[in-house]
């Protein structure tokens, strides 16, 4: 990123606003797109039946083309959000990639191969943020000099959105950049970005994403098993005794700030901790709508 980038002034922080409802609305959308795709590849299968194992060969043909020739815009995104500063993108071309990693970014994630959304998020945030900053500058809103902190809002705000962690993505933001004298306006954008997420309902993406990996229900009522769940916003400051869990399920261990220690009932749950509980297979699907 360049250095000395020129800061907004008050007169101009209408647009922050503004671009925190855009980074929050689409970031919602990109929750439920990821969330669902797998039933867009389990379609697919039935009608051409096809086994979950072989869904990655779909990925991979779909993929070919965008390797042959956009091969810039492949991988995890950082050159490409490195050269958002460095060339002079229209809003066509803008706009294209955005939707090009969208759909394959939701592509490569359904297939089921191992692999992360952090880093393709980052890049779809900066994509937005540079969207938003070629219609500042062409209107006039905006100099071509302050075009570069489009891109480092658009990561954070979207980011911030997603993850539901908003101080998170303005710190990982901010040090990536280097520079703290943004971090005013990242901290209204991804902030308001946050709220408009939180307001239509939105979820913390991997904590939604564990949920869905949770088996909804077991045959075998009588098998016990143990299992590790992210302490939500749902039970985030509660003791152990408020949670009204079933009899047959047992709290026994937190980590917190990476300590293991056992739990009794007045142990308070901190969000971000992580607990394990054994557990009827049984249960599993009740536990998971009571605690997540």
């Amino acid at each position: 990123m360049p250095d000395n980038i020129p800061l907004m002034t008050l007169d101009q922080y209408w647009i922050y606003l503004l671009m925190g409802i855009f980074l929050g609305l689409s970031g919602f959308l990109y929750e439920k797109a990821v969330l669902n795709v797998g039933r867009v590849y389990d379609w697919i299968g039935q009608k051409i039946r096809l086994d979950r194992a072989y869904y990655p060969i779909l990925a991979f043909i779909l993929i070919i083309p965008i390797g042959i020739f956009l091969p810039q815009i492949l991988g995890g995104g950082n050159q490409l959000v490195l050269s958002l500063t460095k060339q002079d993108f229209s809003f066509q071309v803008l706009l294209a990639y955005f939707l090009i990693r969208f759909v394959w970014s939701m592509i490569s994630y359904g297939s089921g191969l191992p692999g992360g959304i952090f880093l393709p998020i980052l890049a779809l945030g900066s994509l937005l943020g540079a969207l938003v900053g070629v219609i500042c500058v062409n209107i006039g809103l905006v100099s071509q000099e302050q075009f570069p902190i489009f891109v480092i809002l658009g990561m954070s705000g979207y980011f911030g959105a997603i993850s539901k962690a908003p101080l998170t993505a303005m710190i990982l933001v901010t040090e990536m950049v280097g520079d703290i004298r943004n971090l005013m306006p990242l901290g209204l954008v991804t902030l308001v970005a946050y709220i408009i997420m939180d307001l239509l309902k939105g979820t913390p993406v991997y904590e939604a994403m564990l949920e869905k990996m949770l088996p909804e229900e077991a045959t075998d009522e009588g098998e016990v098993t143990l299992i590790e769940i992210p302490v939500s916003d749902k039970i985030a400051g509660k003791q152990v005794h408020e949670l009204n869990l079933p009899h047959n399920v047992l709290i026994t261990t937190q980590v917190h700030n990476g300590k293991s220690q056992t739990v009794n009932g007045s142990t308070r749950m901190y969000l971000g901790d992580m607990i394990h509980l054994v557990i009827p297979k049984s249960e599993i699907g009740k536990v998971k709508d009571l605690l997540l």
